[in-house]
């Protein structure tokens, strides 16, 4: 039973996990008492209470595997002595699925600014495609979209490896040191799929030659420039009223059609019977 805590602290139910059960049987996870994805994150309780500075937080995708980070930590500093020996560290997990890991998050963003930076610890795996259209979210992908959702927060993650796809692997394998050593100097910054960093870019990115576009036969000097009509740029046509700027684009359709790409027209001013004339 994982205690829940609503937003003022209070226990109002729990998270049971019933071992009996494999992972993908109905009834593995089912709730007692009042629980939500608005809630406290599992072990935020505890984290809030811990004196230390708010350094580093570590969320992990899944109860055990927060328990498991914990204690690996706890464990080393432990062994280490002096001022680590009583080191404990902020770990915490969603308690709703990676499906709901979003609005978690959200839900406890003051929580989650406070620190320093956040590590986010999930599963090392992907949603297939056919799991992805059935709306299943999982470790790798939900790091994705935590990240983007808070983005002043500075994330950053861990490569699970060593055929482990979360801290509770490590630990179950005998594999505490590796995972401290992975949690303690292994992080690396999330880059999102959507925003890429100049720095992310290779110099043979830099140095490919860029394809050429459509050519048109309205502003054959702007072609000079642009290289046509090109995949994956915007092109806007700007000009005052009734100097052409309809007229043009529509021969600039037909030239595109003529090479042979698709054409979708949004025309907010006309009838659809014009657009199409």
């Amino acid at each position: 039973y994982f205690p829940q805590y609503d937003e003022r602290g209070t226990v109002t139910g729990f998270i049971k996990r019933d071992l009996t059960k494999s992972k993908h049987e109905d009834g593995h996870f089912t709730s007692v008492g009042k629980t939500s994805t608005r809630f406290q994150l599992f072990g935020q309780k505890a984290a809030s209470e811990n004196n230390r500075p708010k350094k580093v937080l570590f969320i992990s995708e899944g109860h055990e595997d927060a328990m498991a980070a914990y204690q690996a930590v706890v464990d080393a500093s432990k062994a280490k002595g002096g001022e680590y020996a009583n080191l404990k560290p902020f770990v915490v997990s969603i308690s709703h699925g990676t499906g709901n890991a979003v609005e978690s998050i959200q839900s406890n963003a003051a929580f989650i600014e406070s620190f320093d930076e956040v590590v986010l610890a999930f599963d090392n795996d992907f949603a297939t495609e056919q799991e992805r259209k059935r709306g299943i979210v999982k470790g790798r992908d939900a790091v994705q979209e935590v990240a983007g959702s808070l983005p002043s927060v500075n994330f950053t993650t861990v490569d699970f490896g060593m055929g482990c796809k979360d801290s509770n692997d490590y630990l179950l394998n005998g594999f505490d040191a590796q995972l401290v050593k992975l949690l303690s100097f292994d992080r690396k910054k999330i880059e999102l799929e959507k925003i890429v960093t100049v720095s992310s870019i290779s110099d043979e990115e830099f140095l490919r030659p860029r394809i050429e576009g459509v050519l048109t036969e309205v502003f054959p000097e702007l072609d000079k420039k642009l290289h046509g009509i090109r995949l994956r740029e915007l092109t806007t046509v700007t000009a005052p009223s009734g100097v052409g700027k309809s007229t043009c684009t529509k021969i600039i359709f037909n030239q595109l059609r003529k090479a042979g790409k698709r054409i979708g027209v949004i025309a907010l001013e006309e009838d659809t019977s014009r657009t199409v004339r």
